[in-house]
């Protein structure tokens, strides 16, 4: 049996409860929201987009990637930017867009200049002592 490395006692595997509601904010500080929801994809096990709760009534999807826990200040940290943000596919809380079309995955991501989650490597997220 191989030992497990944790960081932190609990910031390795966490409910998705845990972090629901936390701040998601830019690099430089900048709040974006708070984590509505955790999309995954049901045939690979992986999250796909976090579901930003905006200002109003608005919601938009980012990728989990650009995504990065920050277990001291309990909260998340996104390498995109306030106005790649504000330009991204927002949504209607009433109306969700279909998010497994394929097609509306690869536009989300482009218009991020990234590659879709499908075509890249799992990477760690977490941060912190």
């Amino acid at each position: 049996m191989g030992t497990a490395r944790r960081t932190r006692p609990g910031s390795a595997i966490m409910s998705a409860g845990t972090i629901k509601g936390d701040a998601i904010v830019t690099l430089k500080g900048e709040s974006l929201g708070t984590l509505e929801e955790i999309m995954i994809d049901m045939e690979t096990g992986r999250a796909c987009y976090a579901v930003v709760a905006g200002t109003g009534d608005k919601l938009f999807a980012i990728p989990w990637e650009s995504l990065t826990l920050d277990t001291q200040n309990r909260r998340l940290v996104t390498d995109i930017q306030k106005m790649e943000f504000e330009n991204t596919i927002g949504f209607d809380r009433d109306h969700w867009p279909d998010m497994s079309d394929h097609e509306w995955t690869e536009n989300l991501y482009h218009r991020l200049g990234r590659k879709p989650y499908w075509e890249r490597q799992e990477e760690r997220w977490i941060s912190g002592p």
